[in-house]
């Protein structure tokens, strides 16, 4: 079972216009309006690939019965805890020119007891088959330390963690070793203090986080594809040039296409493949909508996979 856990899920408006005026009227040539935040995207695009994950975290507010309204209408399994405040609206305004300006809210603050429910929830869901998919930033209320209590707790049951982890919790999260650990190259900068980290940089800061006991480690590096890395092998994936919409929700689908991978036991170069074929997939889609399982198909045979060990 995979579970993803999402702490500041938000209702995306993707608004298309032909070129946005500052402080002037715009007129909007195309709307759409999608269930979104970092482990809704996960959970989406599992269940193109038919999977049937089950989504945990808060929302509130007639905002968030709405929100479960889309996410029922998607079925996708879900278990949400209600908070007091209202789950918080993101709009992201897209050029004809690819220029893109986001209006994200900044989520209710969550109460102790809302946390506190939450946790019992993943005890339950915690068993040897049960792998959680962390992402995203956290709530407002919530303790930096969360991440890292509830990969404890997981593994106290014997569950499996992924985490998409930025700079702020990277080092809590090292500590409890995740299974799965995907970061963006310009988390790494942030980390490193480096204005740029080679290939052959990130292939040995990729290794460190294996030799901490970490079994996969994804580096996503945008238009320039990702590199997978395992004790065994290395596979730098090359992304084919295709037409972008949005690049919201691309690291998402590469979440989710690797844990796919993981629980089906592909090879790991078919996971790493399939991965970027499924992110490349998400930025030509409009809004944080999931590629089609046909697109996935036919992206996989255009990546070009590079074995570095």
């Amino acid at each position: 079972m995979i579970i993803t856990i999402s702490f500041n899920p938000a209702i995306d408006q993707t608004i298309d216009i032909n070129n946005y005026k500052y402080t002037g009227i715009n007129r909007v040539e195309h709307m759409e309006i999608d269930a979104g935040g970092k482990g809704i995207n996960v959970a989406k695009n599992l269940k193109v690939l038919s999977e049937n994950p089950v989504i945990l975290g808060f929302i509130g507010g007639r905002i968030g019965n709405i929100f479960k309204d889309m996410i029922n209408n998607l079925q996708i399994k879900n278990d949400f805890t209600y908070i007091y405040g209202e789950t918080r609206i993101n709009t992201k305004i897209i050029e004809k020119n690819g220029n893109i300006t986001e209006l994200n809210g900044i989520g209710p603050e969550i109460s102790l007891d809302r946390i506190n429910e939450m946790m019992i929830k993943i005890d339950s869901y915690a068993t040897e088959d049960t792998l959680f998919v962390l992402s995203g930033k956290i709530s407002q209320g919530i303790e930096s330390d969360l991440f890292k209590k509830i990969i404890n707790l997981a593994h106290e049951r014997g569950a499996k963690v992924a985490i998409d982890s930025s700079g702020e919790i990277l080092d809590d999260v090292l500590m409890e070793k995740p299974e799965i650990l995907k970061i963006k190259l310009k988390e790494l900068k942030k980390v490193y203090k480096k204005d740029d980290i080679s290939e052959k940089e990130i292939l040995e800061i990729s290794n460190e986080f294996i030799k901490k006991g970490i079994k996969y480690v994804v580096v996503s590096m945008a238009e320039k594809g990702a590199m997978f890395t395992t004790k065994e092998d290395t596979y730098l994936c090359i992304s084919p040039k295709v037409k972008t919409h949005s690049t919201v929700g691309a690291g998402d689908a590469l979440m989710a296409g690797l844990i796919y991978g993981i629980g089906n036991k592909l090879n790991f170069e078919k996971i790493a493949k399939l991965a970027t074929a499924m992110s490349v997939g998400a930025v030509m889609t409009i809004g944080t909508k999931p590629s089609s399982k046909e697109m996935i198909e036919n992206l996989y045979f255009s990546i070009d996979s590079i074995k570095l060990k």
